[in-house]
């Protein structure tokens, strides 16, 4: 099965409720529903088994509770981007995740400018989340396990969509599907959403 595009171009910007950055949703899953691109709603909702999301952050500020969701965060671009979860210190490091509970009272500050974060949300007992950050050098091929959903973004501009017909990626682009082959040189995320039940 062909692995579907989703361009970074087509994402709605949707701003924070905070006013502290803008939001891009890149795919979603709710409650009985498979993999959808983003709607551009700018918030998880009711229902959340997953969102994967790319958000500009412009100032310092509070991040919205999240009861009962586990999230992962990453940083794509800036140098100054601090988290302050349940009062602990976190420098986020480019291109490392950081997991974290949506239910922790957490801020974020900014030491070099604006920021941009690759965010993944997750309900707690029912979806997981991986995100593995990759090299590619010629072809990568990957595919979801029994139970997951995967989907790629591109980290870096230069790669390529392999599977027929062959598409250039740009960044931030992302692929979804069972499976997923990339060709190039560059760096993509690797999200991997597991179904607990």
């Amino acid at each position: 099965m062909t692995a579907r595009i989703l361009r970074h171009a087509d994402r709605v910007p949707t701003p924070w409720l905070n006013g502290g950055g803008l939001t891009r949703e890149v795919a979603r899953s709710q409650a009985g529903d498979a993999c959808a691109p983003g709607d551009g709603s700018g918030r998880p909702g009711p229902g959340l088994n997953w969102r994967v999301s790319v958000a500009d952050v412009d100032r310092p500020g509070p991040f919205s509770s999240l009861p009962g969701v586990d999230r992962v965060i990453v940083l794509v671009d800036g140098s100054g981007l601090v988290l302050s979860v349940d009062g602990r210190e976190q420098v986020l490091e480019r291109l490392v995740p950081f997991a974290f509970s949506g239910d922790a009272v957490t801020t974020c500050g900014l030491r070099a400018g604006p920021s941009r974060d690759l965010n993944v949300m997750t309900a707690r007992g029912r979806v997981s989340a991986t995100v593995e950050i990759l090299a590619v050098a010629g072809r990568r091929d990957m595919s979801a396990d029994d139970g997951e959903e995967l989907l790629v973004v591109a980290a870096t501009d230069g790669l390529v969509a392999s599977e027929p017909p062959a598409a250039a990626l740009a960044r931030l682009d992302a692929l979804a599907g069972p499976g997923v082959a990339v060709e190039g040189e560059g760096t993509v995320f690797v999200v991997r959403l597991r179904a607990l039940r």
